[in-house]
């Protein structure tokens, strides 16, 4: 089913879905700063504006305006300074870029005065003032539901890709017709089919998009990928800038926060399946230059990839998004929240790793023994 994007109506809606736009693409920059004594806005424009109102409705208080141009004193009631006497002066703990077009050119200017604290801006911020989708599919709800309760009172897998999954083989549920989630590029891994499969990346789908197209399986996908993946069912995905939110109703919508491994355990849930056991989530990634180069916090590699249990998975030209550990973790705490409340069981079974918010279970007492 196609469904149209909304248009913009006139300059106030367009200002009003301008300023949602911004304070939701903010939103973990000023969580970060609220444990700062001191920080600064960088950029005493328009965007700037917003972000010191932002701070204002949340309690915060900016030390002063830092900006390369402006010839005010004062902005918003606090100093202005020029960007190298405002960090000499204030040594702000973090510093909030208050720009959309202009990240790079500050960013390489903090880094020639050797500024050493934090750094909050947008990633690909200029992607929160895009016309929505105008083009694309959404599976009827009905065609979700029939998912609904599925597997209810059945145990399930939560397969991530780290290396640890290597000590966890999925293979072996495979061989006892267990239920079996997995994600994104799984389909290195030889002689593994899961039941469900589940991609939300828009990099990594339009990469590997070949591949994912060419899967037999049943498969979940974002709407927003729907331009380049033909086949599979399309939920209606919202994307937050922090995960606040766990979805029990995917024909609804669908939460795509940070790792698809959060998405699956939302579909699980939806199935009814409980228990529901993690296996390689390892937790861990090791992001190198030597390995990777990174644009916009798009890594793109340059050798093999130490953080996935193949080396081609993200290998040399593949891109992935740079991952962010703080609100990832965030994510399992907020699905262990939302099993709790339906009164299911959600363990991490990965052998080792560093995800240590759910409770372990041991996978060799979960398995048939090896023959």
């Amino acid at each position: 089913m196609k469904t149209d994007g909304l248009g913009m109506k006139n300059p106030d809606e367009l200002a009003r879905l301008a300023k949602t736009a911004v304070e939701s693409a903010f939103s973990v920059a000023l969580r970060m700063v609220e444990k700062d004594e001191v920080f600064c806005i960088y950029g005493a424009g328009d965007v700037g504006e917003l972000l010191f109102s932002f701070c204002c409705e949340r309690g915060l208080k900016p030390t002063a305006f830092l900006d390369d141009l402006s010839e005010r004193k004062t902005f918003c009631g606090i100093p202005v300074f020029g960007v190298q006497a405002g960090v000499e002066a204030f040594r702000p703990g973090s510093i909030l870029l208050g720009t959309i077009k202009a990240t790079k050119r500050m960013q390489q200017n903090l880094a020639a005065l050797n500024y050493s604290g934090n750094v909050y801006t947008v990633y690909d911020a200029h992607t929160h003032f895009r016309p929505p989708h105008q083009h694309y599919v959404v599976t009827p709800r009905e065609e979700i539901q029939v998912f609904h309760n599925k597997h209810a009172g059945r145990r399930a897998f939560v397969i991530g890709n780290g290396p640890s999954l290597l000590k966890t083989d999925p293979r072996r549920l495979m061989a006892q017709n267990e239920i079996t989630f997995a994600a994104n590029n799984i389909f290195l891994l030889e002689g593994f089919e899961p039941t469900y499969y589940t991609a939300i990346d828009r990099v990594l789908t339009l990469d590997r998009a070949d591949e994912i197209n060419a899967l037999p399986w049943t498969k979940f996908f974002p709407h927003l990928v729907s331009d380049w993946i033909t086949n599979g069912l399309f939920l209606n995905a919202h994307h937050r800038d922090w995960p606040e939110h766990f979805s029990d109703d995917i024909s609804e919508c669908l939460e795509i926060d940070f790792t698809v491994t959060y998405s699956m355990l939302q579909i699980a849930l939806y199935m009814g399946c409980s228990p529901v056991y993690l296996i390689g989530v390892d937790h861990t990634y090791a992001v190198n230059p030597a390995q990777c180069h990174e644009e916009g916090g798009i890594l793109t590699s340059v050798a093999r990839d130490p953080n996935h249990f193949h080396p081609g998975y993200f290998g040399k030209g593949y891109r992935w998004s740079k991952p962010r550990m703080e609100p990832l973790e965030a994510c399992y705490r907020v699905a262990w929240d939302a099993y709790k409340a339906h009164g299911f069981e959600l363990y991490n079974a990965t052998a080792g790793g560093a995800l240590e918010v759910l409770p372990r279970r041991d996978f060799e007492s979960l398995v048939e023994p090896k023959k």
